[in-house]
C-alpha cells in the first residue's frame, strides 16, 4: 500500500444533503418524461390485465371493469402531463403527403 499527501475527502454536512420541497418539484420536473412513461406503462398493463380477466374470468368481470377503468384513469393522467406533444400528435403536420409519380 502507498501512502500519499493528499488530504482526506470531507463527507458534506447534513444541510448541503437535506431534501427540500423545492428540490422535490425541480427532482420532479427533471424527471417528468420518467412518471410519464410509468404512467403509461400502468395504465396500458391495468387495461390489458383488467381485459384479459374480463374476457376469460366472467365471475370477476365487475372488478376486471374497475382495473380497466384505474387504467384509462392514469392514461388520461400521462396524457395530461404532456398535453402539448399529446395534441401535436394528434393534430400536428405530418411529413410530405403529396404523392410523386
Amino acid at each position: 500500500m502507498s501512502m500519499s499527501n493528499e488530504p482526506p475527502v470531507n463527507r458534506p454536512r447534513p444541510d448541503e444533503v437535506r431534501h427540500t420541497t423545492s428540490g422535490l418539484i425541480t427532482n420532479l420536473q427533471e424527471n417528468a418524461g420518467s412518471i410519464r412513461q410509468g404512467l403509461t406503462l400502468a395504465g396500458v398493463g391495468g387495461i390489458v390485465i383488467g381485459g384479459l380477466v374480463w374476457l376469460f374470468i366472467r365471475d370477476l368481470s365487475g372488478p376486471a371493469l374497475i382495473v380497466v377503468l384505474a387504467g384509462v384513469v392514469l392514461l388520461l393522467a400521462a396524457a395530461s402531463m404532456s398535453w402539448r406533444s399529446l395534441l401535436k400528435t394528434v393534430f400536428g403536420r405530418g411529413g410530405n403527403t403529396e404523392s410523386t409519380p
